[in-house]
């Protein structure tokens, strides 16, 4: 198993914003490594936003969100050539275990029994890949503050389930 932790050099093991606070740890899952580089070198860009960590299997994520304990994990619900849902068994284990990470799905899959699957599950968030910069960023923003982040054409009946199920 290879798990991927890379720290940024030109940031502290600690960082701070210009205000003082620490910097939002992500993780990210996904099985592509161009889609992981991707997002790194993005997110890096904001000066509250760190990567912490990278996986590419279900195993791996587990192991790196273990030792990691980021803010929030970022990942994909296809993490192999097996299941195209083997992400919502890990969002279960991620929510059930670790209650105050906030776990965004970022995918490809434009689904709204997957999208409100996933809500039962724990995810916070679920946003297709087709997001722009401003709008990933801005998500993952919004997970953090224990906000709901859902793309428009779900928003409505993901918070109409969210608030059926009883998630926050």
């Amino acid at each position: 198993m290879t798990v991927r932790e890379q720290a940024t050099p030109m940031r502290p093991a600690d960082p701070r914003e210009h205000t003082g606070r620490r910097a939002l740890t992500i993780v990210l899952v996904d099985d592509h490594a161009i889609v992981r580089q991707g997002l790194r070198s993005i997110l890096e860009r904001e000066e509250d936003m760190r990567v912490v960590g990278e996986a590419t299997t279900a195993a791996e994520a587990r192991a790196v969100i273990d030792r990691l304990r980021p803010d929030i994990v970022l990942f994909d619900l296809k993490l192999s050539t097996g299941s195209d849902t083997e992400g919502l068994t890990v969002c279960s284990e991620l929510t059930e275990r670790y209650p105050d990470i906030g776990v965004l799905v970022l995918t490809t899959f434009l689904d709204d029994a997957l999208v409100l699957e996933a809500i039962r599950r724990g995810a916070k968030g679920y946003v297709i890949k087709d997001v722009d910069t401003s709008g990933l960023v801005s998500s993952i923003r919004a997970v953090s503050r224990n906000e709901s982040a859902f793309d428009s054409h779900h928003a409505g009946r993901a918070d109409a389930d969210r608030s059926r199920t009883g998630r926050a």
